[in-house]
């Protein structure tokens, strides 16, 4: 998974309320994938610096978040 995809994907399941990998999240068809705790520990031994996911993937779910509410 590229940097940019891991990062998208941990905001998506942040939205989707998914914290590891057996949660369902509010769609369908998402259980047994990778979720936030999985994605998190794929982008640390990737390399990706901690501030880098917390601003670029956790906090950018709260912008994704607003806009799907909205």
């Amino acid at each position: 998974m590229t940097t940019e995809n891991i990062l998208e994907q941990i905001a998506i399941n942040v939205i989707q309320g998914r914290v590891e990998a057996e949660d369902e999240g509010f769609d369908e068809g998402l259980e047994d994938q990778p979720a936030v705790t999985e994605l998190v520990t794929e982008a640390l031994a990737q390399g990706l610096m901690p501030g880098d996911i917390l601003i670029k993937g956790l906090t950018a779910s709260m912008e994704l978040g607003q806009a799907w509410i909205f």
